[in-house]
């Protein structure tokens, strides 16, 4: 999301808005994910619920949702990330 908001001034203002929070983000991704009905998403599709996020003023976060997440793929972190 940092790296659309440098690439894009548009974005960027929405990015910035006080009122939007990476936690009430992944809120919104949980209930769009819930009410969806579907067991799995590619990084785009969550991606692009997270850009829906922060672009929409009225999106609806709905109540936090207690699940676990699934990635179906190994994240390989860097030397420095190790650290």
């Amino acid at each position: 999301m940092e790296g659309r908001a440098q690439a894009d001034e548009l974005f960027a203002d929405h990015y910035i808005n006080p009122k939007k929070t990476v936690k009430d983000c992944y809120t919104y991704i949980m209930n769009q994910v819930q009410r969806s009905g579907c067991n799995g998403f590619t990084d785009e599709e969550v991606y692009s619920m997270a850009v829906h996020y922060y672009d929409e003023d009225d999106s609806e976060v709905g109540k936090p949702i207690n699940c676990q997440v699934v990635v179906n793929h190994t994240v390989e972190l860097t030397a420095e990330e190790k650290e």
